[in-house]
């Protein structure tokens, strides 16, 4: 529930500011990849978990 509202605060937000919403983005966008560097791998996968990537096929490509 709460990735919903922020989703949807965020395309409000991106709506009624389309003139520099996109920077504001894509500008958050690439500071997760900088910052992502010094990221622990625990905090990376928790991150990327909670995006919605499947940690269950990782181990059956390892075991490949």
């Amino acid at each position: 529930m709460q990735r919903f509202l922020a989703i949807a605060v965020v395309l409000i937000f991106t709506a009624m500011y389309y003139e520099w919403m996109p920077a504001v983005l894509f500008l958050a966008y690439l500071l997760y990849g900088v910052l992502r560097r010094w990221l622990s791998r625990e905090w990376r996968r928790e991150i990327e978990e909670e995006i919605g990537e499947e940690p269950s096929a990782e181990p059956a490509e390892r075991a490949r």
